[in-house]
């Protein structure tokens, strides 16, 4: 009877034991994340379509693509290298401008990882939201695509898979008044006629629209007007790419 009694306590004990691990709460370590607090009344998370964040510390580049969670876009610091370094941020939005071109936005921003800390920044919060640059996707039925800063202070375009049949393009950004009678307020064109591809028949150019904000000299605007240009003869004959916008 000595005997029994003593398994039956062990086997209560061992069971007492059991019970207790299967309850424990396993708390898992914190991970620093980055984070993207997104602006519901402008660009919420049902807006957009993807996003990733480029980080550049000395040589090294890595790009991680950023998860939705609830109103924020988010990423773990631990696949980030740390130190100091530049981090771009890049929406890519189903919100469209004109009704019909999807959006891009870009963040960018000096800054230091440390793994173990959060990084959070606001989302775009309007149209000249300041931190952010909104930029268009042109693109027609038959292929043509083009990429364009929208403001005047963002002076990026990409013209994509250009043809050889292509002999000129043409870009031309005008930014109007149209309150009170038609005014111009500044315009930019780029013109290129020969070599303007690089290897995949892309042009990217974020230099020549620069003198944009020196040209218009802080004059009021309220239309955006763009236009891509591929001319196929010197006749002028090709496609257009457009769109006419007011913020």
């Amino acid at each position: 009877m000595k005997v029994i009694g003593a398994w039956l306590a062990l086997i209560l004990l061992l069971s007492f034991v059991s019970c207790r691990k299967d309850h424990e709460v396993v708390i898992p370590p914190q991970k620093g994340l980055i984070s993207v607090n997104l602006a519901e009344q402008y660009l919420g998370a049902a807006q957009v379509d993807s996003a990733i964040a480029t980080w550049t510390v000395g040589e090294e580049k890595n790009q991680v693509r950023m998860l939705v969670r609830n109103d924020s876009l988010i990423a773990e610091l631990g696949q980030f290298r740390e130190g100091n370094g530049t981090l771009i941020i890049q929406v890519f939005s189903n919100k469209k401008f004109g009704n019909q071109y999807k959006s891009h936005w870009l963040f960018q921003t000096t800054t230091q990882i440390n793994r173990k800390k959060d990084l959070g920044f606001e989302g775009p919060a309007s149209f000249f939201d300041t931190s952010w640059k909104p930029r268009v996707d042109l693109t027609d039925a038959i292929g043509h695509r083009a990429i364009l800063g929208m403001r005047p202070d963002d002076a990026y375009f990409k013209i994509v898979g250009v043809g050889p049949e292509v002999k000129s393009l043409t870009v031309d950004k005008s930014y109007w008044k149209t309150t009170g009678g038609v005014q111009l307020a500044g315009q930019g064109i780029w013109k290129c006629r020969n070599a303007c591809t690089d290897s995949s028949g892309n042009v990217e150019n974020d230099e020549y629209f620069k003198m944009m904000p020196d040209r218009m000299k802080n004059a009021p605007w309220n239309h955006i007007s763009l236009i891509v240009l591929y001319e196929t003869n010197p006749t002028g004959m090709g496609w257009l790419l457009t769109l006419e916008f007011e913020p």
